[in-house]
Formats: C-alpha cells, structure tokens, sequence
C-alpha cells in the first residue's frame, strides 16, 4: 500500500468508491465501458492517484485508489465523475440524448476508508499504549480479529 509524503505529513489515504449513472442505466458496456476504464485511468494519473483496483461493471464502477494525505475524499470524487463524465460524452454523442440535462453520473457516491488494519487492532492499540500493557495475552487473544463489515453500520 502506498504511503504519501508531503513536508510535514506521512501518511495513508486509501479509499473504496462506488457511484453509479443517473437512473442506474446499464450504459457501461462495449466501448464506452473501455473508454470509461481508459479515462479514469489517465485521471488518477494527472492528479496523482494511485489505482489498486478497478472494476466498471455494467451499472456502477468500482474504485479502490490511494492519494496524498492533503487531498480531499470530495475533490477526488469530483474529478474522478466531472472529467470522466465530460470525456465520455465527447466520445460518445450519444448519451447526450439518454442524459438530456447533461449529468451522467448520479448525485449519490459511497465511498469507505480501506486501512491495512481493523477498527478493532486500532482501539486494542490506542487502549493499551496509552496506559501501558495492562492486559493479559489472554485478553489479547481473545479480540476478534475479523474485519468490521458495512452492514454493521446500518
């Protein structure tokens, strides 16, 4: 995973997003889904992202990309839909008639911290750091050690 250094700040910034097209019309097939790969490619390029993973699916696209710490979640979204969406319809004419009011892209976005580590590996760190190792081995073994999955949060 990809740490970024800026002059007073190393860190990790890696993100999970997911959007979809306005009305969730499958539309990303055949040419315009190798145009859209192609494109969100050469934008995490110029702006210095760093794509681990991509997925453009018929519907909605996966993204799973890392950026300096002095970027914000919102500007990268901003740019991963404004210029995409901008560069498909100039390559494709044709969604302009399926996306008359000329957005491409829903309003709606997910997207999700991704870290090489658990909530829970970070709380047992912070709690027993701060006031010493005061927790037994046992006690240590017996944190669950599973990812923190997003229905819990629903």
């Amino acid at each position: 995973m990809n740490v970024f250094s800026t002059a007073h700040a190393r860190g990790q910034n890696s993100f999970h997003f997911v959007w979809k097209p306005k009305y969730a019309y499958h539309i990303l097939v055949g040419d315009v889904k190798s145009e859209c790969v192609n494109v969100l490619r050469e934008i995490a390029k110029k702006y210095g992202f760093v794509i681990h993973s991509l997925e453009v699916l018929s519907n909605h696209i996966h993204v799973f990309l890392s950026f300096k710490p002095s970027v914000c979640v919102s500007d990268v979204f901003h740019k991963l839909k404004g210029v995409s969406a901008r560069r498909l319809f100039q390559r494709f004419p044709e969604l302009r008639r399926r996306y008359w009011g000329g957005h491409l892209w829903s309003r709606g976005k997910f997207f999700r911290s991704v870290g090489s580590t658990t909530d829970k590996a970070v709380k047992h760190y912070i709690e027993c750091s701060q006031h010493g190792w005061h927790k037994t081995s046992r006690e240590i073994e017996d944190l669950d050690s599973r990812q923190t999955r997003i229905i819990q949060y629903a």
